[in-house]
């Protein structure tokens, strides 16, 4: 049994359709651009972030009308690389640098107002459209930078989950997070829970260690910036979590080193009196299939060392078998003997609501 789980499918277009009626793409299936940008667009629109689905709308329709993006963006993308994520960020960012203020005046997070709120919407939604795509093409090289780098998401909302795992453990947890963009979820502890879920107190974490290809350091205005732009521009909520999460990083240090997870995991060694908990959030799309193998295959053997006074436990909240819009929180245990692995909740991606199962 893998630790966690992710969706598939095998149409010709790599798509499945999900409950909501969003089509559930296949991590790895290779689709047009613009096929990409409006599922993210529906993707937004569904979950109440209409402004952001306007930024991925305005980018597929320069690209079908032979605008000036077209020669800056990919005709193809691999779905679980989130092209419309990396274009939401790179929009948001510029008007948080304020070298898109006709952008800022429309971000809820910076204290603008919706076009969809305005007394003429189509106009409003239509300048705003334009605002967008002339922000992108005065600004390529940070475009063709965000479209180059992978996501980072770090939503400390994700904490939650974590943190109903770890309420599980009864030892002191070393905790080493994969794909840890700034270890913001490395304090796991120290940021918001949802007592109704969790089974216990926190325990006491004794080591955070996380990895990740371009570790992100929260206490700069750089790091900041780059954090806050994954943020949807409708969401001001977790864009307050964000900077909540990004002060108690400044207060509780953790240690992000640059490395992919298949390298850092056979490094990782259990110790007397502590549980390993290896977690990671919304990174299995962005891994190949292989990659996937051979970190399974890297948790097995290090599962095989342990004992029942030094565990090793994956945790994990990736998409579930019903797509992307449903997370699922799963455990798998090592305590001596073979493995066990339960799904332990479910919730939306950005773990505002979680519910036991």
């Amino acid at each position: 049994m893998t630790g966690v789980a992710h969706p598939g499918g095998d149409a010709t277009d790599g798509t499945t359709a999900g409950p909501t009626g969003i089509d559930s793409p296949d991590d790895d299936a290779v689709v047009d651009t613009v096929w990409a940008l409006r599922w993210q667009a529906r993707y937004c629109r569904h979950h109440n972030a209409p402004v952001a689905a306007a930024v991925c709308d305005a980018v597929a329709d320069n690209i079908e009308h032979d605008g000036d993006l077209t020669h800056v963006m990919p005709r193809q993308v691999r779905m679980g690389d989130w092209v419309g994520l990396r274009v939401m960020g790179c929009v948001h960012r510029l008007a948080i640098d304020r070298l898109a203020p006709a952008v800022a005046v429309c971000a809820p997070t910076l204290g603008g107002t919706s076009p969809f709120t305005a007394r003429h919407a189509d106009e409003a939604v239509a300048a705003f459209s334009h605002a967008v795509v002339d922000a992108l093409v005065s600004h390529t090289t940070q475009l063709t930078g965000a479209l180059a780098r992978v996501p980072q998401t770090n939503e400390p909302g994700r904490a939650r989950a974590l943190r109903v795992a770890l309420a599980m453990t009864s030892l002191p947890v070393r905790l080493v997070e994969l794909g840890a963009s700034a270890g913001l979820n490395l304090r796991a502890d120290h940021l918001p829970g949802d007592p109704a879920v969790e089974q216990g107190p926190q325990p006491q974490v004794k080591d955070r260690l996380g990895c990740d290809l371009n570790p992100v350091d929260p206490t700069t205005t750089e790091g900041r910036t780059w954090l806050s732009g994954f943020v949807w521009l409708d969401d001001t909520d977790r864009f307050a979590a964000l900077a909540h999460a990004l002060d108690v990083a400044a207060a509780i240090p953790a240690t992000v080193v640059r490395s992919d997870a298949c390298t850092l995991v056979p490094t990782v060694e259990l110790v007397d009196g502590t549980t390993t908990v290896v977690w990671h959030s919304a990174l299995w799309p962005y891994l190949t299939a292989p990659q996937r193998a051979s970190l399974e295959t890297s948790l097995d053997h290090l599962g095989s060392t342990a004992t029942p006074q030094a565990q090793l436990w994956h945790v994990s909240w990736e998409p579930g078998p019903d797509g992307p819009q449903r997370f699922e929180l799963v455990v798998r245990r090592w305590t001596g003997g073979p493995s066990s692995c339960e799904v332990v909740a479910a919730g939306d991606p950005h773990g505002r609501s979680i519910t036991l199962m």
